[in-house]
C-alpha cells in the first residue's frame, strides 16, 4: 500500500497507540501537497498498489485538502481509501466517499467497554464516543461505502470477561458484511497488551467461533490459510519484510519524502526508505537458533512482523511467534481435515539423530518421529515444540 501521511496528528488518545513516541517529537505542520502527489503518482506508476488517505487520523486535515487528496487517488487509480478513527464522518465525508469511490478502513475496538482505551476524555466520553462510531458505520453501510474494520486485541477486548461481548461485535459486523483485522496491541505494557498464553486463548477462540458460526474468516486467520494454501492475499505479516524498505507499506511524507512503515518510528525516529529491497532480516532470522532456526512454520510465517519484534528489534522474530505457531498449526490441521493441500516450500533443515540428549533447538527425526527439541535439558518451558515421553506438545514460553 501507498500510505499518504501528511498528517500524524490525532483527535483521539488512545492508550496503545504506535504512533505515540514520533507523535510526542513533534512534526512540520507545513505540507506540500504538490511534493506528495509528485512522489505518489510515481510509486503508483511503478507498482500500481492501492493509494491511502493516513495518519494519524486524516480527517483532522482542512477539508479542501481531503477533497484534492480523495481527487487525486481516484483520478489515478480509479478509486481511493482511507483509514480513520471514524469520529468526525459526517454527511459531507460521507458524499466525498460516495464522490471517489472510496473504501472505509476503520478502527475500533468492539462495543464499549472493549473500545475503552480508544478516544479521550473520562468512561462516559469514551462510551459516547464508540457510540457515535457505530452510529456512523451504520451511516456508511446504508450508504453502500465499503467498511473494513481493524480491531487492536489488548486488555479491553482480548480477556475471558470481555469475550462474549466481542463475538457480538463479530457478529454484528458479519451481518453488516464487513470484515476486518484482529491485530494484537504490542506496546511492552502489561497492564495494556495480553500475556502470549491470554492472545492464544482469545485468537483460537475466535477462530472456533467464526468456523462454528459460518463467519468469513478475518485476519489473521484467513492471511494464515492463506499462506498455508499458497493462494489469495496475505497481509505482510506473514510475508517477510525489509526493514529498511517495507515494501508492503510505503509512508508518503507531508514533503514527498518516502518513509518506511510508521510501525518502525518506535523510537521516535523518522526512517526514509531504501532501495532496493533486500532479504537480510529473513537470512539472520533463518539463521538464529533463538529466533526461527529450524522452525516448521517459517517459510509461511517469515518471523512475522519486524515493528513488533522481540525488544522492537527487527533482527529478531516477532514477539507474538508462539500465537503465531499455534494459529499456524490449527489452520494447518483444519486444512487436512478437509482434504485439501497446502503449498509446497523449502523443507528445513533436519538431523538424523538417535536417543536423547540433544538440546540445539533444531529438527530432529528421533525414530520416525519428526520434531523440535527445546533448547533446555529439564523443565523446558521456552515455547518451542517438543516431545516428552512420546507426546509431542508446544509450550507456553513463560
Amino acid at each position: 500500500m501507498i500510505l499518504i501521511k501528511m498528517e500524524l496528528g490525532c483527535n483521539f488518545q488512545c492508550r496503545y497507540c504506535y504512533q505515540k513516541p514520533i507523535r510526542e517529537v513533534g512534526l512540520p505542520r507545513e505540507w506540500d501537497i504538490n511534493a506528495v502527489k509528485d512522489t505518489v503518482k510515481r510509486l503508483y506508476n511503478q507498482r500500481k498498489s492501492l493509494i491511502v488517505l493516513h495518519g494519524g487520523e486524516p480527517l483532522i486535515l482542512p477539508r479542501d485538502v481531503i477533497e484534492d487528496l480523495l481527487r487525486f487517488s481516484f483520478e489515478l487509480s480509479g478509486r481511493s481509501s482511507i483509514q480513520t478513527n471514524g469520529y468526525l464522518i459526517d454527511d459531507y465525508f460521507i458524499d466525498l466517499f460516495k464522490k471517489y469511490k472510496t473504501s472505509v478502513g476503520l478502527s475500533v475496538d468492539g462495543f464499549y467497554p472493549c473500545n475503552e482505551f480508544r478516544g479521550f476524555g473520562n468512561r462516559v466520553k469514551r462510551k459516547e464516543i464508540t457510540e457515535r462510531i457505530f452510529s456512523n458505520i451504520e451511516n456508511l453501510v446504508d450508504e453502500k461505502i465499503p467498511v473494513s474494520i481493524i480491531s487492536v486485541i489488548s486488555r479491553a477486548n482480548g480477556i475471558r470477561k470481555r469475550r462474549e461481548l466481542m463475538k457480538d461485535f463479530i457478529e454484528w459486523c458479519n451481518d453488516r458484511r464487513i470484515t476486518g483485522r484482529l491485530n494484537p496491541c504490542t506496546t511492552g505494557d502489561l497492564s495494556v497488551d495480553l500475556t502470549v498464553d491470554e492472545a492464544i486463548d482469545f485468537y483460537s477462540d475466535m477462530f472456533d467461533y467464526m468456523i462454528d458460526k459460518g463467519i468469513p474468516l478475518w485476519s489473521p486467520f484467513k492471511d494464515i490459510y492463506n499462506s498455508l494454501r499458497g493462494e489469495g492475499e496475505v497481509v505482510c505479516v506473514f510475508r517477510g519484510c525489509d526493514p529498511l524498505c517495507t515494501p508492503s507499506a510505503i509512508s508518503v511524507l507531508y514533503d514527498g519524502s518516502v518513509g518506511v512503515c510508521v510501525r518502525l518510528y518506535h523510537d521516535g525516529k523518522m526512517y526514509l526508505r531504501h532501495e532496493p529491497y533486500n532479504d537480510f532480516r529473513e537470512k539472520v532470522l533463518r539463521e538464529s537458533i533463538y529466533d526461527c532456526k529450524g522452525c516448521v512454520w517459517f517459510e509461511y510465517c517469515k518471523g512475522g512482523c519486524c515493528g513488533t519484534s522481540i525488544d522492537f528489534d527487527w533482527r529478531r522474530k516477532d514477539r507474538w511467534c508462539l500465537v503465531w505457531k499455534y494459529l499456524f498449526a490449527k489452520v494447518n490441521s483444519l486444512i487436512k481435515s478437509l482434504g485439501l493441500k497446502t503449498k509446497t516450500v523449502c523443507v528445513p533443515q533436519t538431523s538424523k539423530v538417535e536417543g536423547i540428549g540433544h538440546t540445539d533447538g533444531i529438527e530432529h527425526i528421533d525414530g520416525n518421529i519428526r520434531h523440535l527439541d527445546s533448547f533446555l535439558l529439564s523443565s523446558h518451558n521456552d515455547g518451542i515444540e517438543h516431545i516428552d515421553n512420546g507426546v509431542r506438545h508446544l509450550d507456553s514460553g513463560d
